[in-house]
């Protein structure tokens, strides 16, 4: 039995895995999953609480199941280790393709992935280690420079090696996300250092701020796209807006003409993985969204993406290709579209915003465009393989641009409580759902 991508900690017994046929094969309690909360026994959580608690109680250190029959060639086993996972598959992105933009704007490497073997995932107190049949990497904690999920998989970047990807047969890879961030975590601390962003980087000092980034000049004011694609695109949307309005209610407000007549950058947080045509659909669908780069790893995604003017971006690494892509965009007068939080969220609740994306907004100088999106986590969350039907409101506020003299701690909260106190505010506004 696969474990539940979310609900993989009982709130009673705290038992780990043990969700099977509506109750916790633990202590027996009746377990209740819906789109807002959960409910075990007499206990009743919000998702975004939930997620809280998972933080907050899901332990590092494990009683540790049977050891794996494998002997791993390395120094590692002869230590006590805190946590050994269930059967891993591993997956190594070192099979590189070059990747051409839409209308051949920008180019670009990208990477794949291949399964390179299958194993374990064994925590020791300083490292971590891939126990697999014929070998065992060896990884110091020193050496991880991103702890992130993509999809099904729990990404791993160690420094000097190509990105990994590990599969979780039986297990959630949320589960070693939070796991690995408080284990790395711990051991900054004791290192007398404090880790202040996991994804897209492990960091321990804010970046500073620069003037890498100048300013485009646009070419024009409006992307000069053949009448052919606009066209196609136009089509496109009227056909995804019939799709999704078997779904989803959606209300349309605000600074929306706006928008439309606009340069710069659209933001808005990130509920749903269908958040970008959502957009698309109901507001604008000539926006360039960063999208990673391990959705353009199929061809026909990659196909699509390509048309949609998708922007690739590595989550793992300083990505400066990325900065001049968005520079051409902008300069071409093409909207570029951000999600700061980096990833869609776990809980419903608003993330942390990027300190990478603060200090390219703020070197930017380009107008901000503020898209609220409310709703989207409950059509589709995160952990849910599929969608249910709900309302959307979609808030287009008036653009501004962030004060370049300002401290980047100063610009990360006044856009982190911006989108909180719309958010807050769109609750508790009557709604009239409009399609």
């Amino acid at each position: 039995m696969k474990a539940h991508r979310f609900y993989f900690l009982c709130p009673h017994c705290q038992a780990e895995e043990s969700f099977h046929d509506g109750r916790c094969q633990s202590c027996h309690q009746p377990v209740v999953f819906h789109r807002k909360g959960i409910r075990v026994g007499n206990r009743e959580f919000t998702t975004d609480a939930y997620y809280h608690f998972l933080r907050d109680h899901l332990p590092v250190a494990r009683p540790l199941p049977e050891m794996p029959n494998e002997n791993p060639p390395c120094d590692a086993d002869k230590l006590s280790p805190l946590r050994v996972s269930g059967p891993v598959t591993l997956y190594s992105g070192d099979v590189q393709f070059f990747f051409r933009g839409y209308r051949n704007w920008f180019r670009r490497w990208l990477v794949r992935y291949r399964s390179r073997a299958k194993g374990r995932l064994v925590i020791y107190e300083d490292r971590l280690c891939f126990w697999g049949a014929n070998q065992c990497l060896d990884w110091p904690a020193e050496n991880v420079t991103c702890i992130t999920t993509d999809g099904h998989y729990l990404e791993l970047k160690i420094r000097g090696e190509p990105v990994y990807h590990l599969d979780f047969q039986k297990e959630s890879p949320l589960k070693y996300e939070l796991i690995l961030q408080k284990w790395l975590r711990g051991w900054y601390h004791r290192m007398g250092k404090q880790v202040v962003e996991f994804q897209p980087r492990v960091i321990t000092t804010l970046p500073r701020k620069s003037a890498n980034f100048r300013s485009p000049d646009p070419i024009q004011t409006r992307p000069d796209f053949p009448w052919t694609d606009r066209f196609l695109k136009s089509l496109a949307r009227r056909v995804l807006r019939g799709v999704l309005r078997f779904w989803i209610r959606v209300q349309v407000r605000g600074a929306v003409d706006l928008l439309r007549s606009g340069k710069g950058f659209v933001i808005a947080n990130h509920q749903s993985i269908m958040d970008p045509f959502i957009i698309g659909a109901f507001l604008d669908y000539q926006i360039a969204f960063l999208t990673k780069s391990t959705s353009f790893g199929s061809a026909i995604p990659r196909a699509f993406l390509r048309w949609a003017m998708g922007i690739p971006t590595t989550r793992y690494q300083r990505d400066p290709v990325v900065i001049r892509q968005i520079h051409r965009l902008l300069s071409r007068g093409v909207r570029v579209g951000i999600f700061p939080e980096g990833e869609r969220c776990w809980g419903g609740g608003l993330q942390p915003f990027k300190w990478s994306v603060v200090k390219l907004l703020m070197q930017s100088r380009q107008p901000i465009y503020p898209v609220i999106i409310h709703g989207a986590y409950q059509f589709w969350p995160r952990w849910a393989s599929w969608p249910s039907r709900a309302s959307v409101v979609l808030e287009v506020n008036p653009p501004f641009c962030l004060l370049p003299d300002r401290s980047l701690e100063e610009q990360q909260q006044f856009l982190v409580s911006y989108f909180q106190e719309r958010l807050t505010q769109i609750m508790h506004y009557p709604t009239n759902y409009t399609n």
